[in-house]
């Protein structure tokens, strides 16, 4: 009899421990592949414009000084420009965080050669950009550029641009490859 209840409390208790085990890996398996519970319907509208106003009149400068030759990117991720110069699976080695800094920051524009090649950046700075976390921000995006020897041009918005003076202030920051 004794036997019996053992053998039973042990077979419960087996059970129990597989019925957790399968509760685990089944909220796993949902949160993995994205059916976990949302507290919120996704709902979005377009936005109307990609660009501000100011954007758009600095990108049509861009576009006649890049000709045929260059191309222009707008609002490209600065994680899409740079990586962490660090070891990425070494522990310790700071690279989530130093790739948490560029991750969700862009950059107004981007230049390329026709072969997508980096040429530089191109920051257009409105009057947002002197406040206080503006500036931090920026310092910080100035600094993550030097460091990876990416060019970055910054540009004040101006009512009205100089295509020369533009073309000049740019064409003194690019290095082309090879």
């Amino acid at each position: 009899m004794i036997e019996l209840i053992l053998f039973l409390f042990g077979a419960l208790v087996l059970l129990s421990i597989l019925y957790f085990f399968s509760l685990a890996h089944k909220k796993k398996s949902a949160t993995s592949s994205g059916q976990e519970q949302r507290k919120h319907p996704i709902k979005y509208k377009p936005q109307t414009q990609l660009f501000t106003a100011t954007e758009k009149k600095f990108l049509s400068v861009l576009e006649s000084i890049a000709g045929d030759e260059l191309k222009i990117f707008g609002k490209v991720r600065v994680s899409d420009i740079l990586t962490p110069a660090v070891n990425k699976f070494e522990k310790r080695s700071g690279w989530h965080w130093l790739f948490s800094q560029i991750s969700q920051k862009h950059i107004d524009f981007v230049i390329t050669d026709q072969n997508l090649n980096l040429l530089c950046a191109v920051e257009l700075n409105d009057p947002s950009h002197q406040r206080k976390d503006r500036k931090t921000r920026d310092q910080f995006i100035l600094e993550a550029f030097q460091s990876a020897n990416v060019p970055l041009v910054m540009i004040n918005t101006q009512h009205k641009y100089l295509e020369e003076h533009i073309a000049e202030t740019i064409a003194n920051k690019i290095v082309y490859p090879g």
